[in-house]
């Protein structure tokens, strides 16, 4: 919560006057993503699916895997 507090603020405190919509709409849709991408791994724990035998470690290697996904998408 903190961070997304910070990350708010200076979003909104370093753009321009006229591009705060923009810059407030894309904070938002961000935070709706991940917030929707862990309510899917939740799902899919919840159901016993394939995250469920994930213990310890098996998150952080899942972490890694799933930033660099981010990062060849974002380049």
């Amino acid at each position: 919560m903190l961070i997304s507090i910070i990350g708010q603020e200076y979003s909104c405190s370093q753009s321009p006057q006229k591009m705060k919509f923009k810059v407030m709409a894309g904070w938002l849709v961000t935070v709706t993503t991940g917030n929707y991408f862990v309510s899917l791994i939740n799902k899919n724990i919840g159901l016993g699916g394939i995250l469920l035998g994930m213990r310890g470690a098996d998150y952080f290697v899942y972490g890694i895997l799933s930033l660099r996904v981010q990062n060849i998408s974002m380049s």
